[in-house]
């Protein structure tokens, strides 16, 4: 009786050649010098985000369960709970009906500047948080219209008093979180 597999075909699994490129490394890469940047990236966020976050975690294990409990339920603590997760919900309701809205308007229908309001729509995406943060603060609400710090602290008090602006309230910051989420 003959064996299954004759001994002149070639093996079912044969081993694969890669292409030999420089250096005797393999063919090129598609992204070059993807292992420096990706190092890179690595010891950025491990130096910006890793040490601090490790720091965080290491200084609560030195404290005991009572000293814990007290740092996180204290008043000012358990206020900057509800003023976020409040302004963060509020702001995720509105978002939802006008988002909603707006999608349906983008999709069922032809208008006049469709295209700008896509492209207003995606804006918060392409935009990095940071700079939203720092486009929503009041410095740079004057520098945008080019007054001086003075007459435009005095105008944004004028419009506060009005009730016209809110600063630094929980309506304020609904308005900021809509905007980035």
């Amino acid at each position: 009786m003959a064996s299954a597999i004759s001994p002149a075909l070639p093996s079912p699994v044969a081993p694969v050649s890669r292409p030999v490129g420089k250096g005797g490394r393999g063919a090129k890469r598609v992204l070059p010098g993807f292992g420096l940047t990706l190092g890179y990236t690595v010891l950025y966020l491990g130096l910006i985000v890793m040490i601090p976050l490790s720091a965080l975690v290491f200084k609560t294990f030195t404290l005991t369960w009572e000293q814990f409990w007290v740092a996180v339920t204290s008043p000012r603590v358990m206020a900057s709970y509800r003023l976020t997760f409040g302004a963060s919900f509020l702001a995720a309701l509105v978002n939802l009906v006008f988002g909603l809205l707006v999608a349906w308007v983008l999709v069922r229908y032809k208008f006049p500047g469709k295209k700008i309001v896509d492209a207003l729509v995606d804006l918060p995406f392409a935009l990095p948080t940071a700079v939203a943060g720092i486009t929503l603060t009041r410095r740079q609400a004057c520098r945008l219209f080019y007054l001086p710090p003075d007459d435009c602290e005095r105008i944004l008090q004028e419009l506060e008093d009005a009730g016209v602006l809110a600063r630094n309230t929980e309506g304020h910051i609904v308005r900021g979180s809509r905007f980035l989420s």
